[in-house]
């Protein structure tokens, strides 16, 4: 998945950014969907991403992507992993 392949399928999955959702610009693509928990929830039921026991897995997968992040890895790198 590419980060413009993210933000539609967040956008697919019902997510519409507000005023207080910051604004990151990445290779002139809007990337404020990365920080939002709504936009992980949206794109993980447009995913059909389960639920996992002790949280939601849209919930793990953005705690994957802070922790690729503290790594040293890309938004890249780790958006193609999803």
């Amino acid at each position: 998945m590419t980060i413009k392949d993210f933000i539609n399928k967040a956008i697919e999955g019902g997510w519409m950014p507000d005023a207080d959702t910051p604004e990151i610009y990445y290779e002139g693509i809007r990337t404020n969907a990365l920080l939002d928990p709504l936009a992980w929830q949206a794109v993980g039921k447009v995913e059909g991403w389960e639920d996992r026991d002790t949280e939601p897995n849209w919930q793990n997968k953005m705690h994957q992507m802070i922790d690729a992040l503290v790594e040293g890895k890309t938004l890249e790198e780790f958006i193609e992993t999803l």
